[in-house]
């Protein structure tokens, strides 16, 4: 696995290619198939899916769809970031989307983002407001985090200091969900890059399986000079997690060992030894808490049911 700096990829001739990457979605695929035709308006556009070895009826529900989506199945699981670089690699439009298939992109959203890029040359990624299925907004835009945002950030610490500076910053909590801004990164569940933009900064880095490739994939953005935005006037609802929620403890893990491998990157270079110690301790306990909490949770639910 390696870091891309440089995309070399086709070109071609559409407004908006768009990769998702499925493992097990079929109760979700469906939906989200069916919701790109209304929310691209007036782009010329293709879709590729990369069903990374689903052993549901994934495949078979794509293949149904529509025969302009064109899929692409991979014999094991190899992760979020490779998937969506298969993709990329088959060839990107004048602009890119990294969708989620637990998403549904409302009426219009994809073209107004595509819209927003036209409209703003130096910003290489955009994302839209992000609705969770009740209709409350998801922070998905964020700044960079903090070793405080590190630890706070879970349910357990959150759910005791729910206004804690930390979480906030981290959060962009003093935003104006309603009005356009300047983000550290966005989530990858709907991420849509332009083609200038993605032939700079290079593929998703593929050492990172799950987790934290979209942070990385901004951060590379603001390095070399371009912006990464959210835009509310385009919409999806995402469900959030119906995948990785088949394997709960094993993603817990994953998304920690992504963690380890964001800040090795990113900022051990610029750390002193000892501190790196204490990160690396901070996560790897955080890690570990979390399954404990997670088995402790379904435990107590197997003993009420009987």
């Amino acid at each position: 696995m390696r870091d891309i700096a440089s995309a070399a990829v086709l070109s071609l001739d559409v407004d908006l290619t768009i990769s998702i990457v499925t493992w097990n979605s079929a109760a979700d695929i469906g939906n989200c198939l069916a919701s790109l035709a209304g929310a691209v308006g007036g782009l010329t556009w293709a879709a590729i899916v990369v069903d990374n070895a689903s052993t549901d009826r994934t495949a078979a529900i794509v293949r149904e769809a529509s025969p302009a989506i064109r899929l692409l199945v991979n014999e094991r699981n190899v992760g979020f970031g490779p998937g969506h670089n298969l993709a990329i690699r088959s060839g990107v439009g004048r602009r890119h989307l990294v969708l989620n298939p637990d998403t549904v992109c409302h009426p219009g959203s994809l073209e107004q983002m595509a819209h927003f890029l036209d409209d703003h040359p130096q910003v290489a990624f955009v994302g839209p407001r992000v609705l969770e299925p009740d209709g409350k907004v998801y922070p998905s835009c964020r700044s960079f985090p903090t070793p405080g945002a590190l630890i706070f950030r879970n349910r357990i610490l959150s759910g005791l200091f729910p206004n804690n500076p930390y979480t906030r910053g981290y959060l962009m909590g003093g935003i104006d969900h309603s009005r356009a801004a300047e983000a550290g990164w966005l989530s990858g569940s709907c991420l849509m890059v332009s083609r200038g933009a993605l032939e700079t900064i290079g593929l998703l880095d593929e050492r990172f399986f799950m987790y934290c490739e979209d942070m990385d994939w901004c951060r590379r953005a603001h390095d070399q000079g371009w912006q990464v935005f959210y835009e509310p006037a385009a919409t999806i609802t995402h469900l959030r997690g119906r995948s990785s929620d088949q394997k709960i403890p094993q993603m817990l893990i994953e998304h920690h060992r992504s963690m380890w491998k964001y800040y090795c990157k990113h900022e051990r270079s610029r750390r002193p030894a000892w501190w790196t110690a204490g990160v690396g301790l901070a996560i790897a306990s955080r890690a570990v808490l979390l399954v404990l909490v997670h088995y402790y949770y379904r435990m107590r639910g197997i003993a009420r049911r009987r």
